[in-house]
């Protein structure tokens, strides 16, 4: 798959496909293509309303820019994969209402720059990983409606 292949494919503009912000909205299909972990020049990354995503690739580590990262209301996505813990400018993780969304990744602890994470209405089946005590930067943390056993 190719940019413009990848562009059709996720209805995005020339200008949104070569920013360090892209925003997918609505996207019906239950992964992403794997190019998009290729968009190394990426800051934001905002996927919302998507909810037939189930997992993200181990390939989102590519993505070594990203400051920010929101699957709002991703409701199928069920785990992170460990490799989310690679992105070590993220400031911002945005997982509210990933309501299928069971477990964290230790590796989440690697996220020492992180400032924001949501997990509003989550229903997260254990416990929050030890390595979140790693998150020293930690500003703001939301777990409004979130269960677990």
């Amino acid at each position: 798959m190719n940019k413009n292949e990848l562009k059709d494919l996720l209805g995005l503009s020339e200008n949104e496909i070569n920013s360090k912000e892209l925003q997918i909205k609505y996207y019906q299909f239950n992964e992403l293509p794997e190019m998009l972990w290729d968009l190394i020049q990426l800051e934001i990354l905002a996927l919302s309303d998507c909810p037939n995503i189930i997992h993200l690739s181990e390939s989102i580590d590519n993505l070594t820019e990203l400051t920010s990262l929101s699957l709002f209301s991703c409701t199928s996505l069920n785990t992170l994969p460990s490799s989310i813990g690679n992105l070590t400018q993220l400031t911002s993780l945005d997982l509210g209402f990933c309501k299928s969304l069971t477990e964290l990744p230790s590796s989440i602890g690697n996220l020492t720059q992180l400032t924001f994470l949501d997990l509003s209405v989550c229903h997260l089946l254990t416990l929050l990983p030890n390595s979140i005590g790693n998150l020293t930067q930690l500003t703001s943390l939301h777990l409004r409606g979130c269960r677990s056993l």
